[in-house]
């Protein structure tokens, strides 16, 4: 659809009534394939059409000889498709604006994607320019360290045939030599197999004393580890008394530890005793000063008694009473 084309009211409304005439329902997407034009623009231009046509179908002049129950019914008819047109063109035009929005957000992306891929041939461009200028570099430095490296080679050639020339000379000069050294060689070769036999002597014996030492070495090494055995176990016996005396030790400290508490109670108790004794000892003695105040009051009333025993025992015989019966009045009296 043309972006830039614009629907009027009389192409909105000529579009309708061509709709209507071809008998298809003037939706706003139909009006938009006719105008090219843009929903916003269609949408209450549709609306507008729509109400003149159903003030047109109320007019009497086009409802005649129709019955009236019948033009009621039409006329209802017709409000209620373009209350559900109107509907339907909200939700489709809801739908479109929501569809132009994803697409204007996907437009957006692929320009933010057409902008970095663009920056990226751009870098891309630059780094091939300049590895191409690095290839024609390194293409000019191969190319000369190339002809260096022939004419050194060309000189290494030359040298090479010369030292070959002096080499062979002196592998002549060697090879007499040898030729005469051979017979002192072969001397130095028949002295060194006898010096051979003789350490090979030598070596045989020196295995069968480190053969005889090993086994002396396994002997000790085995008393050696059952010596270590047994300092193992008697050192293991030792930890297992240690560990019990420490155990018992630790009884002991706590039985100890609960001596001197119960020490503690008792010097407390002690002296808990100790200041009772005291209050109990001044009672005592205050008591013991009562009581022996007491008893000398008592003593001064014994002594008053006797008398007075004393003076009716006195006043009975002169009165002339049984002795007997001053006796037995007088077993009350103290002795």
């Amino acid at each position: 659809m043309d972006p830039r084309a614009k629907a009027t009211r009389e192409s909105v409304f000529k579009a309708c009534d061509q709709l209507m005439a071809s008998g298809q329902y003037p939706s706003a997407r139909n009006i938009v394939a006719i105008t090219r034009g843009s929903l916003s623009t269609i949408g209450p231009l549709r609306d507008e059409w729509a109400r003149e046509f159903a003030s047109i179908y109320r007019d009497a002049r086009f409802l005649n000889g129709i019955p009236p129950d019948v033009s009621e019914l039409l006329t209802s008819l017709w409000e209620s498709a373009c209350s559900k047109s109107d509907e339907h063109h909200q939700v489709e035009s809801k739908q479109l604006h929501a569809a132009i929005e994803q697409l204007r957000s996907a437009l957006s992306d692929a320009q933010a994607t057409s902008s970095a891929l663009e920056h990226r041939l751009q870098v891309a461009d630059q780094a091939l320019s300049s590895a191409q200028a690095a290839n024609r570099q390194l293409h000019d430095r191969i190319s000369s360290e190339t002809s260096e490296h022939q004419a050194a080679v060309h000189r290494f050639e030359e040298a090479f045939r010369a030292a070959a020339a002096e080499h062979a000379s002196k592998v002549t000069a060697l090879q007499a030599q040898a030729a005469e050294a051979t017979t002192a060689h072969a001397q130095e070769i028949a002295q060194a197999a006898d010096e051979r036999r003789r350490l090979m002597l030598q070596l045989d014996s020196a295995r069968q004393d480190l053969s005889r030492m090993a086994s002396e070495s396994a002997a000790a090494r085995a008393k050696h580890e059952a010596a270590i055995d047994g300092l193992t176990t008697r050192a293991d016996l030792q930890a297992s008394r240690a560990d019990q005396a420490v155990a018992e030790l630790s009884q002991t400290r706590a039985s100890i530890a609960t001596l001197q508490a119960q020490l503690r109670a008792a010097e407390s108790l002690a002296q808990s005793h100790a200041a009772q004794r005291d209050e109990v000892s001044s009672q005592l003695r205050a008591k013991d000063e009562l009581i022996e105040a007491q008893s000398r009051q008592l003593g001064q009333q014994l002594e008053s008694n006797r008398s007075l025993v004393e003076s009716v025992d006195h006043l009975r015989r002169l009165l002339s009473v049984p002795k007997k019966q001053v006796t037995k009045s007088s077993r009350f009296s103290p002795k």
